[in-house]
């Protein structure tokens, strides 16, 4: 080869390298929230006056109902020549749940994308629901009845991109729900542990309504409530009229005449107990871990339904007390490092002087 198509090589060669440094530093910094459990707590501290209260709001009764069965705040996969990553789901619903849905549908937003590389895929159950291009921008996807089972496995992955071998495909979507459209029968889960059960006196769900239509309430199938309700009701329900058990139980609320508009709907569930811990567990992986050594924090975000004294409330992430600042109704987040969680199973302690009834728990890392 000539000295002067070697330099003209040497010169392309030069330049690519260059056009592929500029292209990695623009991609965007991916891999903002990393998404590691979510947990049920339930009572915490002193809970007063022995009452768990969880409000619904108001909703119509003898109307298709939709229910969101899985929520993360953003899902990132990428595909190139080097690796890449998919995101597996598992997406559990309620086995009352399965036999009246008559859809679910796949709600996001693709915040960053480049389809110009390869496309989004995405799979329910094997079924493949998306493939295809996506830019920015809300979609919104389908689940016939016949592939919605009580486990389902959710898989969101992405092409890679082909010719243009020095790219990465990039797909980050954010506000991913999972909504599943049901009968006209209304469903009210909830759920009470073992040291729950062993305290519990009885169950109210109050609400004021407006109609003439008879109203049903079932709790675990059997009838509690049968008639047309008053301006302001009182559904009571105990250990022996209702089969309330340690785990999931669901109230079932029907109009079979037509329908009625419940407002301001509150389940109370009343127990004998006064001072409450409650602990947890959660796995964090070895690949999850080493997050902390590339600037990820940890997390843990809940939902605090109602105060039923005030107090101070103390977390411990394996004996290692928590940062905890003054406890709210709505939503409170508690920053972690990898000082006190580690690699493998973690253990978590809720307690304190006031008393909580604390929702959901959504752990996570983010940088």
């Amino acid at each position: 080869m000539a000295v002067d198509e070697f330099m003209y090589v040497l010169v392309i060669g030069v330049v690519v390298l260059a056009l592929a440094v500029i292209f990695f530093a623009s991609i965007p910094n991916i891999g903002i929230v990393v998404p590691i459990t979510s947990l049920s707590v339930g009572t915490v501290g002193f809970t007063g006056d022995n009452m768990i209260s969880r409000s619904y709001g108001s909703f119509q009764v003898g109307e298709v109902n939709k229910e969101v069965i899985k929520g993360v705040p953003q899902i990132q996969v990428s595909s190139s020549y080097f690796g890449g990553k998919v995101e597996k789901q598992e997406v559990k619903i309620l086995n009352a749940y399965v036999p009246l849905a008559r859809e679910a549908t796949i709600t996001f937003t693709v915040y960053d994308s480049t389809p110009g590389y390869g496309r989004l895929m995405i799979k329910w159950n094997g079924q493949e629901l998306y493939r295809n291009g996506a830019a920015r921008g809300v979609y919104t996807l389908h689940i016939e009845k016949q592939y919605i089972k009580e486990v389902n496995n959710l898989e969101v992955s992405c092409d890679g991109p082909g010719l243009f071998f020095w790219a990465s495909t990039v797909y980050i979507l954010r506000d991913f729900k999972v909504n599943l459209d049901y009968g006209n029968m209304r469903l009210i889960p909830f759920t009470l542990g073992a040291e729950d059960i062993a305290t519990f006196k009885n169950g109210a769900l109050e609400f004021s309504s407006s109609g003439t239509a008879k109203l049903t309430v079932k709790v675990n199938g059997a009838e509690v409530f049968s008639k047309a309700p008053g301006p302001s009701e009182s559904v009571k329900f105990d250990l022996f009229n209702s089969g309330v058990t340690p785990g999931n139980n669901m109230i079932a609320l029907s109009a079979p005449d037509g329908t009625l508009l419940l407002s301001n709907v509150v389940l109370k569930i009343f127990l004998s107990t006064g001072q409450t811990f409650r602990e947890r567990t959660f796995s964090i992986s070895p690949g999850n871990y080493s997050l902390f050594l590339q600037g990820y924090v940890g997390k843990m975000q809940f939902d605090v339904a109602a105060i039923t004294r005030q107090g101070d409330m103390g977390i411990k992430l394996n004996g290692n007390e928590l940062n905890v600042p003054a406890i709210r109704n709505g939503i409170n987040t508690i920053i972690f490092t990898d000082k006190e969680a580690k690699e493998g199973t973690n253990t978590l302690i809720f307690s304190g002087t006031g008393g909580w009834d604390v929702g959901e728990v959504r752990i996570f890392l983010e940088r």
